[in-house]
């Protein structure tokens, strides 16, 4: 346990069993139950002891305190004390959800002064790049109606896919479509909710920043924002890459990728392979429609007799 854990407990006292008594400790829970009952007699002369219904070890419970209050600040019965008006099991629920959630979603920190290069390196990308990333990996947090929100703007700003878009247009023709877009969202099937998440400016966590970094294959063909291989570096994991059709010209930064197996830049304006002879693991190379020359080719081959390259479709054979 860290210098800030400690339990979460849910008090109730036979006397008063509507309202539950739901706090924080760094102690022991029996011991904080002991000094709210005397409190308690004291104050108001109940009779009764309070029971520890359930309790929980946590390793940040301030924060997890605030966020339990937050979300049962409805069944609150005074704004000043920690007691709410709710069933037993609403609080063990909420509990157990919120402490969960703590879990999964531990926040990467984006400091301008860390020293963490790989976290410098995701702060500086734009907006597209973060998406097209952000796509290839599961998307582990919830977005709230106003995040959901934000997210189908981004894709109208910045979404060149038709399909994508339509989602979003289909949904706007909807009268007071924002009083349901949280229903709308749930019901939609979890490639298209991950599709919009991916367009979320809702920041990463720890689990799925390290997806990320330990992705093995990447697909970004026909994306019109790849320009260069230099935002991609992050992902230094890659076996597979494939940048077909998009605006790439040349593969600079490609020795960046130590763990490529297969390259795929069909229908590119790439017409030099030199750079990929510094990847020893290296052994298909798809180059249909590129520029690279016969002799091009013959020169790499000479030094590489284990790698393949296809340079013709199937259609042209």
């Amino acid at each position: 346990m860290t210098k800030k854990g400690g339990y979460i407990y849910i008090l109730i006292n036979p006397s008063q069993t509507e309202n539950l008594k739901i706090g924080r400790t760094s102690r022991d829970t029996e011991k904080r139950k002991n000094e709210l009952s005397k409190a308690l007699k004291a104050g108001t002369g109940v009779a009764s002891d309070f029971v520890v219904a359930y309790d929980e070890l946590v390793d940040n419970c301030v924060n997890i305190e605030n966020k339990i209050h937050k979300k049962l600040d409805k069944y609150r019965v005074n704004k000043n004390k920690e007691f709410f008006k709710v069933s037993l099991k609403t609080a063990i629920k909420t509990l157990i959800s919120v402490i969960d959630d703590e879990k999964n979603n531990t926040w990467l920190k984006f400091s301008e002064n860390s020293e963490n290069k790989k976290l410098k390196k995701w702060n500086n990308l734009d907006f597209n790049h973060k998406q097209l990333i952000k796509s290839h990996i599961t998307l582990i947090n919830n977005l709230t109606e106003q995040e959901i929100i934000d997210s189908l703007r981004n894709i109208i700003d910045f979404s060149f896919n038709k399909n994508e878009r339509k989602i979003i247009l289909d949904l706007y023709k909807t009268i007071d479509y924002k009083k349901n877009i949280l229903s709308w969202f749930k019901k939609l099937p979890i490639h298209s909710q991950q599709m919009i998440k991916s367009y979320s400016n809702k920041q990463l966590t720890e689990k799925e920043f390290d997806e990320i970094l330990n992705l093995t294959t990447f697909d970004c063909q026909a994306n019109k924002f790849i320009k260069t291989l230099k935002p991609l570096t992050l992902l230094k994991e890659l076996n597979i890459l494939d940048i077909s059709y998009t605006n790439i010209t040349k593969l600079t930064d490609i020795n960046q990728f130590k763990e490529l197996t297969e390259i795929h830049f069909n229908q590119t304006k790439i017409d030099n392979l030199l750079q990929l002879k510094e990847l020893s693991n290296l052994r298909k190379i798809f180059a249909i429609g590129a520029k690279i020359d016969k002799k091009d080719i013959d020169y790499f081959m000479a030094d590489r007799k284990n790698c393949e390259i296809e340079t013709k479709s199937f259609m042209d054979k």
